[in-house]
């Protein structure tokens, strides 16, 4: 299968990789986007080997990283064989893994700056009181700017996700129209 849903446009020509820059037009978006997902092959290692460091059993924890295996391997065969179908999935995934992020994230802006603000305004009784609002002010606005470059991260990869998809989107349906292109060196399945 090489498509979830097939766009309906044509493209005038073979596209070509560097046409879809990504990081300021310095590198390809194949290339960011294996960068990001060789970033989220990183954390999931660490993920994976953190499991067996518990020693208690968390379902919630064991179900994200068994979601991030298949979002990693559904990215790599994209890279590997370039079927939009398997970046088209991984897109579905991302999609709702970003509205989620995003919801976390305004819950955790929204509480920790609200505390934020709770600390500055308190006035402290003695030295030991102090210390507490400023470092429970400092800790609140550490996680609402962590998070804000969490959301930012995400976008980010979102959009370096998006032009490699259009370039994949386009490199097929440019095979798929111009018969004589598909007999070129254009990889559509993987061979090892």
């Amino acid at each position: 299968m090489m498509w979830l849903w097939r766009p309906t446009l044509v493209p005038s020509r073979m596209p070509d990789e560097s046409d879809y820059n990504c990081c300021c037009q310095r590198i390809t978006a194949r290339t960011g986007f294996t960068i990001f997902i060789g970033i989220d092959a990183f954390f999931l290692i660490l993920s994976i080997v953190s499991i067996f460091m518990e020693t208690h059993y968390k379902f919630g924890y064991i179900s994200h990283v068994i979601v991030t295996i298949f979002m990693v391997s559904l990215a790599c065969l994209s890279i590997k064989t370039f079927k939009p179908a398997y970046l088209q999935v991984y897109g579905i995934c991302y999609i709702i893994q970003f509205a989620l992020s995003a919801l976390i994230a305004l819950i955790i802006c929204f509480v920790f700056g609200i505390g934020a603000i709770f600390f500055a305004s308190v006035t402290p009784r003695s030295g030991d009181e102090q210390h507490i609002k400023a470092a429970g002010t400092l800790v609140s606005l550490a996680l609402v700017f962590g998070t804000a470059l969490y959301m930012f991260l995400m976008t980010w990869k979102a959009v370096v996700t998006y032009k490699y998809y259009r370039y994949i989107r386009d490199r097929q349906l440019a095979i798929e129209e111009q018969p004589a292109l598909r007999n070129t060196n254009y990889p559509t399945t993987f061979h090892p």
